[in-house]
């Protein structure tokens, strides 16, 4: 992650054709900070300042307003020294008057965009496996949230690194890694047979300079963090919920049958067990079959259109969902079970299912803000 840190400095002892410092003018200021903006994840900070500048030693972008007036005008700059944070597109900029540096970096960094994921026991192993030739940066922390030089780190190397965050608590992948103090670095690569530890001090300097070894030489092109089904839960949970956010992983893009079980609330006891063990054996079978089977389950109350295409807003139901072109579903007529449920799978395989047909769109999911599925 790039920033531009300003400086409020006089001109008694600020000259910019002299200073590594760098000054902003009508003519840059487009590339510089609105373009970045527009086409980046990095966080501009600016100084409008005038003869009677602080100094603020580590920022490095200053506009001088007494001789660009219009451009510090047309940034409604009214007070000086005044700093600008210019997050990325469309969070507009946020105006910061007291010349801090501390409180300054404290609302910068509350704009940063991140990379990184949480990384746990059940989807570690799926972080691992996609992408293979991208190195994994893994971060062992004792701390709540995600670190701002961390966040940087995975900003910088946008595809090229894939970054991960494993708490303390998470005791099995700290035994497996044989971590023995926090916070730790790791860079895994398929072709090592032991993960690469990171020695050197915990600065963004000297850790971009270890990482940019591996990014240039090992990955190019490489993939985004984001990019992985580790962050989502759906994509590693044992019996998935079918909603908004996940409906196009598990179900609505895919070629095969979508196995449903319609319920008022979250499967529980046998019956999840029961589906847990169908999905687990199915998984294995698919690519075998010229129609895969995936498992997921439905929530009839927050999904009632759902519910009503499947005759099932009142009681709960399986359902096996055909949602291609020539859309259909068959409902499951006997108990839950894996042996009663795997019947109703072989008459679909063997062609002997009754299927009612269904229109040429599928009713809407239930936007749902902030849920972990």
């Amino acid at each position: 992650m790039w920033w531009l840190w300003s400086t409020g400095l006089s001109k008694a002892i600020y000259d910019h054709h002299l200073s590594s410092i760098i000054q902003v003018t009508p003519a840059n200021f487009e590339n510089q900070i609105n373009k970045i903006r527009q086409t980046t994840h990095y966080v501009n900070v600016v100084q409008f300042y005038k003869q009677s500048g602080v100094v603020l030693t580590r920022w490095v972008a200053a506009v001088d307003c007494e001789e660009y007036e219009a451009l510090c005008a047309k940034q409604n700059i009214k007070e000086y020294p005044s700093f600008v944070i210019y997050p990325p597109m469309p969070m507009p900029p946020i105006f910061v008057t007291e010349a801090n540096t501390t409180l300054l970096q404290k609302k910068a960094a509350r704009e940063l965009h991140s990379n990184v994921i949480e990384v746990h026991k059940d989807n570690h192993r799926t972080f691992l496996a996609e992408n293979p030739s991208v190195p994994k940066v893994l971060y062992f922390s004792d701390k709540k949230g995600v670190p701002t030089l961390y966040k940087a780190l995975s900003v910088a190397f946008e595809n090229k690194l894939l970054f991960a965050i494993i708490r303390n608590s998470e005791t099995e992948l700290v035994d497996q890694y044989r971590v023995k103090s926090f916070p730790t670095l790791l860079l895994v690569k398929a072709s090592e047979k032991k993960p690469i530890p990171y020695k050197g001090a915990l600065n963004y300097k000297e850790i971009f300079a270890f990482f940019n070894i591996y990014s240039e030489v090992f990955v190019p092109g490489g993939g985004s963090s984001l990019d992985s089904s580790a962050t989502k839960p759906w994509m590693t949970s044992p019996f998935p919920e079918l909603t908004a956010q996940s409906a196009k992983d598990l179900c609505l893009d895919h070629l095969g049958f979508c196995v449903i079980l319609v319920s008022g609330q979250q499967p529980i006891g046998d019956v999840a067990k029961q589906f847990e063990a169908l999905k687990s054996s199915y998984d294995k079978k698919n690519d075998k079959l010229k129609m895969p089977f995936s498992f997921m389950w439905l929530d009839r109350q927050k999904e009632p259109a759902w519910a009503e295409l499947f005759s099932s807003t009142d009681k709960d139901s399986v359902v096996l969902l055909n949602p291609g072109k020539r859309k259909r579903y068959m409902a499951h007529e006997d108990e839950f079970t894996e042996s009663a449920i795997s019947k109703s799978i072989e008459k679909v395989l063997a062609g002997d299912g009754s299927f009612k047909r269904l229109g040429d769109k599928l009713p809407e999911f239930v936007p749902r803000a902030n849920e972990n599925i």
